[in-house]
């Protein structure tokens, strides 16, 4: 997942940062800014190696005024310009104002239509701009904000209006904020655990200095993985099948299920498929953290089609 970066000039984001950011996320880049009723964008696809960020970076590090970065970490659709950040939302022409969006998480809730084409790409086309084209006042209404803010979870949305000349974040919350800059997390500057997988570097915000990340965790002599999710299960306690699930190597891991195990229950009543895709991030904690067993076997039908039983 990506890193985004609102600052309230671009002076106080060092380029160790800018740095250790880039390696850690190095499928795009781009910045937004505002000034006289015009938001200014720089993009580029993916850079062939931080030189290419820090000449775009070095003919805006003067400004005094507030900016957004944007470090693109590729989860879907392809690593081009187009697909860098900020997305355009609204234009001057159409709208009478720009707004100007980006986005950091995991996926966004939307019909992903166009080929090639990220999630954010999609959720501008889809469901954003339907919304404030006819209505673009909406995006400083607390109702609407907080329906976007249900609808894309833990995921977070940086705006950009010319009109107004102001930033508008959805989920402020769920990133980290200082007294000077919003940062959509902090696992791109300072990995650990999962992210640590993914992530080379590390920033020490006190020394502006950046170091390898030395802290990622190798899933052949590790024993207390399962342990740190609370299954009590030791890696080398069973045999475990890996399979590549992300380009981040994320695993697999199976264990023989009791026989008592109980099916998946909500309110007392089973659940299908179309009940899963249906819940909430909250709903879905709720019954992993209920019935981990069931789910788990839930999970292994789905993987191997009912074609193998857990454990044989």
């Amino acid at each position: 997942m990506c890193l985004i970066i609102q600052a309230k000039n671009p002076q106080i984001i060092s380029d160790t940062m800018m740095n250790c950011a880039y390696l850690n996320n190095d499928d795009g880049f781009g910045l937004m800014f505002a000034n006289k009723g015009k938001v200014h964008v720089q993009k580029i696809g993916k850079p062939k190696s931080f030189k290419s960020i820090q000449k775009i970076w070095d003919s805006y590090k003067d400004l005094d005024l507030p900016i957004g970065v944007h470090f693109r970490f590729n989860t879907n659709g392809e690593s081009n310009k187009a697909m860098s950040h900020p997305f355009q939302v609204l234009s001057k022409d159409e709208h009478s104002r720009d707004v100007w969006l980006m986005h950091n998480g995991p996926q966004l809730p939307t019909p992903m239509i166009d080929n090639g084409k990220s999630d954010t790409h999609q959720f501008v086309k889809w469901v954003l701009k339907p919304q404030l084209a006819n209505e673009p006042e909406l995006l400083y209404n607390p109702d609407w904000q907080e329906m976007i803010a249900d609808m894309i979870g833990s995921d977070k949305l940086l705006f950009l209006d010319s009109k107004t000349e102001e930033f508008t974040i959805i989920n402020e919350q769920e990133g980290k904020t200082t007294d000077d800059m919003w940062l959509s997390n902090t696992y791109s500057l300072q990995p650990t655990g999962n992210y640590a997988l993914t992530r080379d570097y590390k920033y020490n915000a006190d020394t502006d200095s950046m170091e390898k990340n030395t802290s990622k965790w190798d899933y052949e002599d590790e024993d207390t993985w399962y342990g740190n999710y609370g299954y009590g299960y030791g890696a080398n306690d069973f045999p475990v099948t890996k399979t590549e699930v992300t380009r981040s190597a994320r695993r697999i891991h199976e264990k023989p299920l009791s026989e008592d195990k109980k099916d998946v229950m909500v309110n007392g009543a089973s659940i299908t498929d179309d009940d899963w895709y249906g819940m909430t991030q909250e709903e879905v904690f709720d019954t992993v953290s209920e019935n981990p067993m069931g789910t788990a076997e839930w999970v292994y039908d789905i993987i191997y089609d009912g074609n193998k039983k857990v454990g044989k």
